[in-house]
């Protein structure tokens, strides 16, 4: 779920770049700061992982193929939104 309000907000923060609203140093802090400790990358990969090792291959894809599915939807769900504020 982390990853998936993180693509969202990283989607905003990536549009708010391209927009130029964002300073350097706030670009800094929201993207790799405040994003980059809310993912948690690390952890759905452990969890894949754990998946295969268990044998439950199909699991493991569907789980991955939905999950980089819906991060990369709400990835533009919040570049979208950004060009709405």
């Amino acid at each position: 779920m982390a990853n998936i309000i993180g693509c969202c907000f990283l989607g905003g923060i990536v549009q708010a770049i391209h927009d130029q609203d964002l300073t350097n140093s706030m670009q800094l802090i929201l993207a790799i700061g405040f994003s980059g400790g809310l993912t948690t990358f690390s952890t759905f990969t452990k969890e894949v992982w754990g998946m295969i090792k268990q044998h439950q291959i199909k699991l493991a894809m569907g789980y991955w193929i939905v999950c980089v599915g819906v991060c990369m939807f709400l990835f533009l769900i919040g570049m979208k939104l950004k060009t709405l504020v």
